[in-house]
């Protein structure tokens, strides 16, 4: 894919942080990411060296998936600076006129998107082929 770095979400275990370094939850958004029609929710965290969004999977007794980012602007998984905003946003499976991996237009599913007003944007959409949140960026 030409102009877009695109990374296959991991799901990881979700440790806790450190008294040193505290984490706050600082956003929750709801809406139907994967298309079944079950609300789903995905929980913004972010401390001083990362960002985590956790993602529960509406309907789902799988463990959440937890997504980290860092914040340094030389990173690609990484926004610039805090504090970040999550956001809902309409699907969009062929950004720059590229398809997606595993992304589908379905009616009524959302996408995410993590921005901190200074670096591009981190979008989140669901992979219907590996069953769970991916993103991109430009």
């Amino acid at each position: 894919m030409k102009g877009l770095v695109l990374a296959s979400a991991l799901s990881v275990v979700w440790a806790s942080v450190g008294a040193a370094n505290p984490a706050a939850v600082s956003g929750i958004v709801r809406g139907d990411f994967d298309g079944d029609g079950i609300l789903d929710s995905a929980t913004l965290i972010q401390s001083e060296r990362k960002i985590e969004i956790s993602i529960d999977h509406g309907g789902s007794s799988a463990a959440a998936q937890v997504l980290e980012f860092g914040v340094d602007p030389s990173v690609q998984e990484a926004i610039c600076q805090l504090p970040a905003k999550l956001t809902s946003t309409p699907q969009n499976c062929s950004p720059m006129d590229e398809p997606l991996p595993g992304c589908k237009l379905v009616p009524g599913a959302i996408g995410l998107t993590l921005s901190d007003g200074e670096c591009d944007s981190i979008y989140l959409y669901w992979d219907h082929g590996a069953s769970k949140m991916a993103w991109w960026r430009l």
